[in-house]
Order: structure tokens, then sequence, then C-alpha cells
């Protein structure tokens, strides 16, 4: 009898100790860059560029706005020379609160999404050679107004 009750204590406690944790992020939200595709965009024949970055966010305020009136993604040209911190706003996707972990932080994927409109030529030498090279810089910021880390997509090749 002893031995059974041994065999299911010790059943239980592994049981409960196989219980997955949730993960402990920092209130601030961390991206994480994944890719660029295309990265040789033909201006004649090219969509647009998708890029993927993996996110983190120990509060999980981030993608609460279904309108999309927020615009949390902050995207900076490599070629824009503008003390602006940004050149384009992008919003983050929402995320349905059925998707949201009930304890823990936030974290998935998101693409970005930018159409041939992003990737206008800038001077005239480079419309001269009829190429043009560029890379940007990214940072997101969550509702509570915390920036996250910056990271930088590789080159993008521009032709046309």
């Amino acid at each position: 009898m002893k031995r059974q009750i041994f065999l299911l204590f010790s059943l239980a406690l592994f049981l409960v100790s196989c219980t997955k944790q949730p993960k402990d992020y920092p209130p601030e939200p961390q991206i994480y860059y994944q890719y660029v595709r295309p990265q040789l965009l033909d201006l004649n024949d090219t969509a647009g560029v998708q890029i993927a970055l993996k996110f983190t966010d120990g509060d999980g305020d981030l993608g609460t706005d279904a309108s999309a009136q927020n615009k949390n993604i902050f995207l900076k040209d490599s070629r824009d020379t503008s003390a602006s911190p940004f050149t384009i706003r992008q919003p983050f996707p929402f995320i349905e609160d059925y998707m949201r972990p009930t304890k823990g932080g936030l974290e998935g994927f998101i693409t970005i999404n930018l159409g041939r409109q992003f990737f206008s030529i800038t001077d005239s030498l480079h419309l001269a050679l009829r190429k043009d090279t560029l890379h940007y810089t990214i940072y997101i910021q969550d509702d509570a107004g915390n920036k996250s880390n910056t990271v930088q997509t590789d080159p993008i090749y521009l032709q046309f």
C-alpha cells in the first residue's frame, strides 16, 4: 500500500512539474529580424517586399487596436537623411483575445508588406544608373509607449 501511495504521489509530482511555465519577458517589446524577401526588387515587375520579424512583449499590450489607427511599427529608409526618426509608420496587426496568453508575455511573428511605392528613386545619380541599394531600420512601440530595440534588414537591391 505504501508503495502504491508513493508511486501515485510521484506521478502527481511529475505531472505538476511538466506544466508549461509562462515566459517572463520584460515589459518593453523586443524584436528580432528574420528575413526580407525578395532582396532584389525589380520596380518594373515585382509587387513589393516582405519583412519578417519575431517579437516578444512582457505585458502583452501589442496588437490591441482592431481599427488599425495606431501606427506603432516604425521604419527608417537608409537613404532618408532627414532628422526624422522614421520614414514609414505601419499599424501592428490586431491580435484577437483568444490568441493572447492568460499569463505571461506575448510572442509571435509579423510580416510587414511594403509595396513598390515605398521604393522610389531619391536622386538623379541612381536614376541614371537604374539601380539603388537600401536597408530599413525598424522598431516598434507598445500601447504603454515602451519602445523596442532597433533591428536592421539585410540590403534590398533595387533595379528598374
